[in-house]
């Protein structure tokens, strides 16, 4: 990806996360008394820190940015025989669904890829994370023992997949890589 078009993609993703968690556009934290006891009550309190409300801002902004160059929600899955990942359309996922949804055991889904306008040609991932409370730190989501991606987390199996260094992306916590805490 063009270095100027990425850093303006992180730069809009940074404000729009500022926005969604209670922080002004110049960077000055609103500290909020309550404490978020459940994922629930923290939509209802402050609706910006949502899941759904911050992939629908991503989305409107990835628009403007890069209108062909990002997906949301894509599934991928490995092909043994390459050890490649390509992508699943709505369509192949429903019928994985429809035979039971066994097939879909260790696909992944990342919340926002950024690429070609293909999307089988990754150019960069980020997951949106909401730590509760808040001041926890993002973190990637372990899959359990006994599962195809296992012993392995998510960054570590997004990296795998597509040789980027994949992001979190958290309310407070800003734009986090694989491996900076």
């Amino acid at each position: 990806m063009n270095f100027f078009l990425q850093k303006a993609l992180l730069a809009s993703l940074a404000l729009l996360l500022g926005a969604c968690a209670g922080v002004a556009r110049r960077g000055t934290p609103r500290v909020y008394s309550q404490a978020f006891d459940t994922e629930t009550n923290a939509c209802l309190r402050f609706p910006g820190n949502c899941p759904g409300a911050q992939q629908l801002a991503a989305q409107q902004k990835l628009h403007e940015i890069r209108p062909k160059g990002f997906s949301l929600n894509q599934r991928y899955k490995e092909n043994k025989a390459t050890g490649k990942w390509e992508p699943l359309s709505d369509q192949q996922t429903q019928a994985l669904l429809q035979a039971g949804g066994a097939g879909l055991l260790g696909t992944i889904v990342p919340d926002i890829v950024i690429h070609t306008g293909n999307v089988a040609e990754v150019l960069d991932v980020f997951d949106l994370k909401f730590p509760c409370p808040g001041t926890n730190r993002a973190r990637w989501d372990e899959y359990p023992p006994g599962h195809p991606n296992a012993p392995s987390n998510q960054g570590q199996v997004y990296e795998k997949a597509f040789g980027v260094d994949q992001a979190r992306v958290a309310p407070r916590w800003d734009i986090r890589r694989l491996n900076e805490p």
